[in-house]
């Protein structure tokens, strides 16, 4: 794996996840790992993604409101101020967001908005894009803290863990509509573990080597996953003669909340319901009955 990172640190140690066979290998890629903190150097980098398919992962920290922006909630009203996206002020020195990772191909661009201080634009037409495909273990979260941040609607998302959890719903048969963890799914699906000793690490100072080619990984896990769900629930619809549908791991954002779309008889787009897909109901899984 070559790479373009930041100076070095002592390696971390790994600690492995209890539930995950201590005998799975380590979870390895051969992407070019890129370390971006300059805007001009991440449009250059992410201008030629067009469509397909990225990984995405973000890195953020717990943050508060700041006493003025605690103000602004409490007297402005709060639809209005969610939909005035262009005049909305970027809290850099407040901002629990971090870092945003992409993956495609064979690379994976870390993205330090902590350091770049400014919102990339080619960034941003990524993460609206209703063409390119955002795929993700626990997506959600991530696509909230870049509305909380950023005030962008991430569009053409996909939770690769909701996908695990139906390809193994028989396996995992709790937690109904609650995706995989990435743990889970990387040794499920990849047969592999994923080192995670450094998600609690500190991601608002400089970063190490390890922190770089840590927040790296997860994007290009993603990409992987979908890269074998996608065929794998493909296979499983098939065999069940059951029709799955995409709007039950896929959805759009609308103010950081995941909205579910699928198309009626007569092509039109409604709003996805559980309904769509009973086979937890009761947040247990039942069965593919016919």
């Amino acid at each position: 794996m070559t790479s373009d990172l930041p100076g070095s640190a002592e390696l971390a140690v790994t600690v492995q996840d209890a539930a995950v066979p201590p005998e799975l290998p380590f979870f390895s890629h051969s992407c070019t790992v890129h370390y971006l903190n300059t805007e001009s150097a991440v449009n250059s980098a992410l201008s030629p993604i067009v469509d397909g398919v990225v990984g995405l992962d973000t890195e953020f920290v717990k943050r508060t409101l700041t006493p003025e922006e605690k103000i602004i909630d409490d007297t402005i009203n709060l639809v209005i101020q969610r939909a005035i996206h262009d005049s909305f002020l970027y809290a850099w020195d407040n901002m629990g967001l971090r870092l945003v990772q992409v993956a495609a191909g064979n690379d994976v661009w870390v993205i330090n908005l902590g350091e770049i201080r400014a919102y990339p634009r080619e960034l941003r037409r990524i993460l609206t894009s209703t063409t390119i495909v955002k795929v993700g273990v626990g997506i959600l979260s991530d696509i909230t803290v870049v509305w909380n941040d950023l005030r962008s609607e991430v569009q053409n998302s996909v939770d690769c863990g909701l996908m695990a959890r139906l390809v193994f719903a028989e396996k995992h048969p709790n937690g109904g509509f609650n995706n995989l963890s990435l743990v889970d799914c990387a040794a499920e699906v990849l047969g592999c573990r994923v080192d995670k000793s450094l998600q609690v690490s500190d991601w608002t100072g400089p970063l190490s080597v390890e922190q770089v080619r840590y927040a790296g990984t997860d994007a290009v896990v993603s990409l992987r996953l979908y890269e074998r769900l996608t065929l794998d629930v493909v296979t499983r619809a098939a065999a069940l003669d059951r029709n799955i549908p995409v709007g039950w791991y896929g959805f759009n954002s609308r103010m950081g909340e995941p909205i579910r779309l699928k198309k009626n008889v007569a092509g039109a787009e409604v709003s996805w319901s559980t309904k769509d897909c009973p086979w937890f109901f009761g947040g247990r899984f039942q069965g593919y009955y016919p």
